[in-house]
């Protein structure tokens, strides 16, 4: 009920504006949240597949701490890793599969959030790591390296399928709002650029990998 008007008023005013689906946070059942697997079935349940083509299915494949070419769940041992929700390419696929089987498979997923979070190379006034967010120990599983290389070959992996398109960097500048880094905002943990504004290693990674 809140999809169809809006992209009817987007068509009328333009038919050639790329109209995405919301997103969603890749998670599990529980008393705040629906399976975002199931989430994505609903929105076939309610119609998406009638539009076509002429609408982008809206993802958030995050990978927490795991590598983007890493597979659920052969051997998990430190949280964050015993769902297929954790994994890039797991949730991807999921979802593909759903897209197929109910008729949307010429439509592209755009992903709208993607990235990988650390605090490792960030610090605070005093110069000390922030504290991982409580909750969040993934924060610590990987280094500000890896999370350069995680994304670079995310970004890789997705230009192998045409069935992604765009996909759009969480985030750029977090980590330089004033107080952030000091309130350990997990935010920052996925910013290219570090509190004072220079960049981290995904940041230059991502400035001298090759383009197509």
């Amino acid at each position: 009920r809140y999809f169809a008007p809006a992209y009817t008023a987007i068509r009328s005013f333009s038919p050639a504006i790329t109209v995405i689906t919301a997103a969603p946070a890749p998670t599990g059942t529980t008393g705040v949240s629906t399976n975002d697997r199931i989430w994505l079935q609903q929105l076939y349940n309610a119609g998406l597949a009638s539009y076509g083509s002429d609408v982008a299915v809206g993802i958030h494949p995050y990978g927490w701490g795991n590598a983007a070419d890493a597979r659920c769940c052969t051997n998990p041992s430190r949280g964050w890793d015993d769902q297929p929700q954790f994994f890039f390419l797991d949730t991807i696929d999921d979802y593909r599969t759903i897209m197929v089987n109910n008729g949307h498979a010429n439509a592209q997923m755009w992903g709208t959030e993607i990235g990988w979070a650390t605090f490792d190379g960030l610090a605070t006034d005093s110069g000390q790591r922030p504290i991982d967010p409580a909750g969040q120990p993934f924060f610590s599983h990987i280094n500000q390296w890896q999370q350069a290389e995680y994304l670079l070959r995310a970004l890789t992996l997705a230009q192998e399928r045409s069935y992604l398109g765009p996909m759009i960097i969480w985030n750029l500048n977090f980590a330089t709002i004033p107080g952030q880094v000091n309130n350990s905002d997990q935010q920052t943990g996925y910013s290219l650029l570090d509190s004072r504004w220079q960049p981290r290693p995904v940041y230059n990674a991502l400035k001298n990998a090759q383009k197509r």
